[in-house]
This record gives structure tokens, sequence and C-alpha cells, in this order.
């Protein structure tokens, strides 16, 4: 499993105590854990961030950069994983 996988899958085997204190090391890049619960981990690192969503199959990886709207980041990626946790994956 590549490093960068397995820190994501990591984020979630902690308590969202403990990810949010220790953030999340991603893509060669120091973040801020910002929220950490059952299904979602979000990051951010100055103006750009990583936002995690769990399904039962899948861990979707989204990011933003400078100029993009974080909630918009966040509102898609979440949406797609609550289809596909309806769905069964």
């Amino acid at each position: 499993m590549p490093s960068d996988v397995r820190t994501l899958v990591n984020g979630f085997a902690k308590n969202s105590l403990q990810a949010r204190r220790e953030g999340l090391y991603f893509k060669e890049k120091d973040y801020k854990c910002v929220r950490a619960d059952d299904y979602s981990l979000y990051a951010k690192n100055e103006n750009t961030g990583v936002v995690v969503v769990k399904t039962n199959l899948y861990l979707l990886v989204a990011t933003y950069t400078e100029g993009m709207y974080p909630s918009v980041c966040v509102e898609a990626t979440e949406k797609l994983g609550e289809y596909l946790r309806r769905k069964g994956n």
C-alpha cells in the first residue's frame, strides 16, 4: 500500500481527537486536521486542503488549491460519498 494511502487509512483508525491533534502528512505536506469523524477527514495547509470521505469500499480523496472554495470541494466529495454508501459501496 502506498504511504499516502496508508496515512489516510491510519487517519480513520485513530480516534478523532488524536487525528485532529496530530494532523495529516499527505503528498509531502503537513496538514492541520480541522475535522475528523467516522466518515470524513478534512485537513488544510495555508490555502490548500484535502478532503477524505470513507465509504464501505472506497476512500474518496479530493483536494483544493488557492483560489478554489473549500466548501465546494467538501460538498461535492461528501455528496458522492453519501451516494456510494447508499448504494452499498
